[in-house]
């Protein structure tokens, strides 16, 4: 290759990406739904896979598959950016919005779900509340169970009821070695055909229940380093990798942003005294003045800024003409004109 870099550039209204996380995958799907990536789009996906996905588009992005037989309740709200597959079943209640589900998916009454995607065979009972997850295939949520945001529940999972799952929390029904390797579902399978292999259930995570253990990150891999300090930070490095790479992770710029608004909102509350000694709310901005009134008693003024004097346009003088009366004969009209420049 001698060093060379090969590269297309291309145009403004061209659509590249590449799924190497949950996020990005999340992110992708919602452009695909939201149609960003037209002609690519849930109705005409490339050749090939009509055999297995065939949708139809209604208005607010949502798609409905066209085979199957899909039990929609009449009480349930589908919300925009939306995928329903085949044999689906929504119980009363249920509230969809930018969710996808995928077939034989069955979802129980008064569930809530935004930003998630149910793959095949899932199962979710009543009162369940799924934002910005991901349930592998054949995986089950019990009943009242909450799956927050960034979480993964692996395929073949069960999720107790009442359970709370922490934000980032991964759940894997897979093999753990004796040497502590992770045999994940969505990793490298590097397992060794003569080490022991451990089924264990995690029921402190997923219920009394449930099913599966909550998957580590694999951290410390040399033998010879026994420095606790370093294993921690190894740690905290992999789980701060798996929240960035999580749906439902709020940037830097948007967590900056956020921390910046939440210390001016504070600034008020720094005076102390009574109202007379305190100093008027000199802010200008439309938003800073809702907030500061929100927070100031009755008696904590509001000053504006003056407003810029303007002179008045200079208008021409007004001019005033006679009306012209009819004129029926030239001897009026001539009459008229003489009387108009006398």
């Amino acid at each position: 290759m001698q060093n060379r870099i090969f590269a297309h550039v291309l145009p403004a209204t061209a659509y590249a990406a590449r799924v190497h996380d949950f996020r990005t995958y999340h992110a992708i799907s919602s452009d695909m739904i939201h149609r960003w990536v037209y002609p690519m789009v849930p109705e005409h996906l490339p050749a090939g896979y009509e055999k297995s996905f065939l949708y139809d588009y209604s208005r607010n992005f949502v798609y409905r598959e066209r085979k199957g037989n899909t039990s929609l309740s009449r009480s349930a709200i589908v919300n925009s950016g939306c995928i329903i597959g085949a044999d689906v079943a929504v119980g009363d209640g249920c509230t969809l919005t930018s969710t996808v589900l995928g077939n034989n998916v069955t979802v129980g009454a008064n569930s809530t779900l935004k930003d998630a995607h149910l793959w095949q065979n899932v199962s979710v009972h009543a009162n369940v509340s799924i934002t910005h997850a991901i349930v592998c295939d054949g995986a089950s949520v019990m009943e009242g169970a909450i799956i927050s945001r960034g979480c993964v529940v692996g395929p073949n999972c069960v999720v107790g009821a009442g359970v709370v799952l922490p934000p980032f929390t991964r759940i894997t029904c897979s093999d753990r070695t004796d040497n502590g390797e992770e045999g994940d579902d969505w990793g490298d399978e590097s397992e060794s055909e003569e080490e022991e292999v451990l089924h264990a259930t995690d029921h402190d995570v997923v219920g009394s229940d449930g099913v599966g253990r909550l998957w580590k990150a694999t951290v410390g891999d040399d033998e010879d380093d026994e420095d606790d300090e370093d294993d921690e930070n190894l740690a905290f490095a992999a789980f701060s990798s798996i929240e960035a790479q999580s749906i439902g992770y709020e940037d830097l710029a948007a967590s900056y942003q956020q921390r910046l608004e939440l210390q001016n909102s504070d600034k008020p509350d720094e005076q102390v005294g009574p109202p007379s000694a305190r100093e008027p709310c000199t802010h200008t901005h439309v938003r800073a003045i809702r907030k500061c009134g929100q927070k100031c008693s009755n008696d904590w003024p509001l000053t504006f800024p003056t407003p810029r004097s303007r002179s008045p346009r200079s208008l021409p003088p007004p001019t005033f003409r006679r009306a012209r009366p009819p004129i029926s004969s030239p001897v009026a009209r001539r009459a008229w004109t003489s009387s108009r420049s006398s």
